[in-house]
């Protein structure tokens, strides 16, 4: 159609994004112009009269019939339906832009009304403004709830992603039929009763799995089987968190085990009538038991990490030497706070005097850490350039 200077052209479409018109008719789309935007809508209602396609092509039909009746000489309207894709997603938004396209050949529309069912507004609005604007938009809601119809739309696409994603797939289905395929060989075998075992051990499985993100730390081994080897910096420094964890867990275990041995046993009727009284005692002999190997396990965490920081010529460093002496140090402060505990009568003058100590000591030390950061400012200046 040639355009004419002056004339606003107006296109009133309906879009049919799930090509229920093919589908159900097997017309042929575009649909342009009234009459065959009836003999489309009458075809569809006498295979589905209640599609709601129908009922809004209908309604693009009478607001079409409305519009030219109250139009002035330099207005035109036509009327127009085009259809997506049944499977939906990228092929449908493909279909419908290709249709646009020719029922804009056939008429070169300013602008367009769109007539909606009202369930994929959010899908085709952006799609039709990215290429004519739109100025109006008409839903058109019939013998349905739209809540409910987005509510089962959602739910059917949540279902199908389930199903055809592999992410969701290997939990929502997989897991699932391994449960049931153990289950029915322990039927099978009459050992049922294990059933119960089997689910919490599959089910624990996957939690530990997904929990820790053992999943992805598989995914950096090589296929090739080469393995990469860590720098030297990371190794010390996994060995020494390894080793200071584990350090650390002993010595709690011999802090619990020493006060379930040893000093519940001979005071535990005293300490069941006065547990107000016996608390801060039973910390304290958990603290003289285990306040040396906890310590030591958070002097290794510390010192693993300063080896990386050494290492990565970070300076840092001279934070987790700092940090070292400072929690060796702690040690003492905890273990005469620990004699107190157990016997409040001594006297608070060897914890005091260690708090001193401990600060003159930590101070003293980062006095002298001045000039030795200045000597060795230019190592860690580099910081970043080797790894190890």
């Amino acid at each position: 159609m040639a355009s004419k200077e002056g004339v606003k052209r107006t296109l009133i479409l309906c879009v049919d994004r799930d090509n229920d018109l093919g589908v159900k008719t097997a017309i042929k789309t575009p649909v342009i112009g009234k009459e065959e935007m009836l003999k489309a809508a009458t075809a569809l209602a006498m295979k589905d009269p209640e599609e709601a396609d129908a009922n809004a092509m209908f309604e693009a039909v009478r607001l079409y019939e409305r519009l030219r009746e109250s139009a002035d000489p330099n207005e035109e309207y036509e009327v127009a339906t085009i259809t997506g894709s049944e499977v939906g997603g990228i092929a449908a938004d493909r279909k419908v832009a290709m249709e646009l396209a020719k029922v804009r050949e056939v008429f070169p529309a300013d602008g367009v009304i769109l007539v909606t069912d009202g369930y994929s507004d959010e899908d085709i609005l952006p799609l039709i403004q990215s290429r004519i604007p739109v100025t109006s938009v008409r839903r058109v809601i019939v013998k349905h709830s739209k809540t409910i119809e987005e509510t089962a739309a959602l739910f059917s696409r949540y279902a199908r992603m389930l199903i055809e994603d592999p992410r969701y797939s290997r939990m929502f289905l997989g897991v699932p039929g391994i449960i049931m395929l153990i289950l029915a060989f322990l039927w099978f075998f009459k050992l049922l009763f294990y059933g119960w075992i089997a689910f919490l051990t599959v089910f624990g499985a996957i939690l530990l799995v997904k929990g820790f993100k053992l999943g992805n730390l598989l995914k950096r081994f090589p296929p090739s089987g080469e393995f990469h080897i860590p720098p030297p910096s990371r190794n010390m420094g996994i060995f020494l968190y390894l080793a200071g964890g584990l350090t650390t867990l002993v010595g709690v275990y011999q802090g619990v085990y020493f006060l379930h041995s040893y000093v519940i046993p001979a005071h535990g009727k005293a300490m069941a009538a006065q547990w107000v009284l016996f608390a801060p005692r039973l910390l304290g002999w958990f603290f003289l038991r285990s306040s040396i190997l906890v310590i030591a396990g958070l002097c290794m965490v510390i010192l693993g990490k300063a080896v990386q920081w050494l290492f990565l010529r970070d300076s840092r460093f001279w934070h987790g030497v700092i940090g070292i002496i400072a929690c060796a140090w702690f040690q003492r402060v905890l273990h005469e706070a620990s004699l107190l505990l157990i016997d409040p009568s001594l006297p608070y003058t060897g914890l005091v005097t260690t708090i001193v100590a401990g600060t003159l000591l930590i101070s003293g030390f980062m006095v002298f850490l001045i000039p030795v950061r200045r000597r060795y400012g230019a190592f860690f200046r580099e910081r970043g350039r080797i790894e190890g």
